[in-house]
């Protein structure tokens, strides 16, 4: 966010991204999880709305008293903003270093399914969802990957129409020859839930990042800290948080974003 909103041209405004965190208190939690699931009901909001600087300087006065938390807010509170929007950001993150990656210079198409590589990620069931989301507002989205020391993006679009066609294949052979060629790989991963702290094996499509740009370079690595949180039962998680760094937007990324 802070990336995009560094640039000249665009503002990336809270949207659909969870604002809770293992430090948050378990009632207001609970609280704000009940508010989220509201406005989630009938699609997956993208995680950021892209938005011209030029029309947030117009309309500030009227967005500030709008939108204390737009993460919460019904859409027809923001309907002024989404009406404005360019797109829809979808986030992710991966804790890897793309430098030390061993097949990060591989190209389409792969030698084989089973790559270490950067790849812009998107859950099976986060699909139906953000389709929805997409096709009634008529606004595109924008699939971004942030690693440690990097990150990617590909139009949400393109990602899914090759997993679609993908998809259509019944022969398993010919379906991950197709993966190969196309640069989409399915993979079955372990995503921990922030509610719960327990990690459910869930599909992704895996985008090889050389179907889509370069998104951002790192101008200051960031930091490590180490937290410990405590459950309701007392039991205690050691986890390792990420603190400040400064990442700046490609010219592919600025590109990718105006021709959007």
């Amino acid at each position: 966010m802070k990336a995009v909103n560094s640039t000249r041209e665009f503002t990336a405004i809270p949207y659909g991204r969870s604002q809770i965190s293992a430090e948050t208190d378990h009632e207001k939690k609970a609280e704000y999880w009940r508010n989220y699931v509201k406005v989630e009901k009938n699609w997956k909001r993208p995680d950021f709305l892209l938005v011209r600087k030029s029309v947030v300087a117009r309309h500030l006065r009227a967005w500030r008293r709008l939108m204390r938390d737009p993460t919460t807010s019904p859409d027809q509170k923001l309907s002024i903003v989404l009406r404005h929007a360019i797109c829809g950001l979808e986030c992710e993150n991966s804790l890897w270093k793309t430098k030390r990656m061993p097949d990060a210079s591989s190209t389409l198409p792969l030698s084989k399914l089973q790559i270490i590589a950067p790849r812009i990620w998107v859950k099976e069931e986060d699909t139906e969802g953000l389709s929805r989301w997409s096709k009634h507002f008529h606004r595109p989205i924008v699939v971004v990957q942030v690693f440690f020391d990097s990150a990617y993006a590909v139009p949400y679009k393109k990602l899914i129409s090759r997993a679609r066609r993908i998809n259509k294949i019944r022969s398993k052979k010919k379906k991950n020859a197709l993966q190969k060629k196309l640069g989409v790989i399915f993979v079955p991963w372990g995503y921990p839930d922030s509610r719960t702290g327990r990690a459910t094996k869930k599909l992704s499509y895996t985008c090889h990042h050389t179907v889509g740009v370069r998104f951002g370079d790192f101008l200051e690595p960031p930091g490590r800290k180490s937290r410990v949180i405590t459950a309701k039962n007392g039991k205690m998680m050691p986890y390792v948080r990420f603190v400040g760094g400064r990442m700046r937007l490609t010219p592919d990324a600025l590109n990718l974003l105006t021709s959007i």
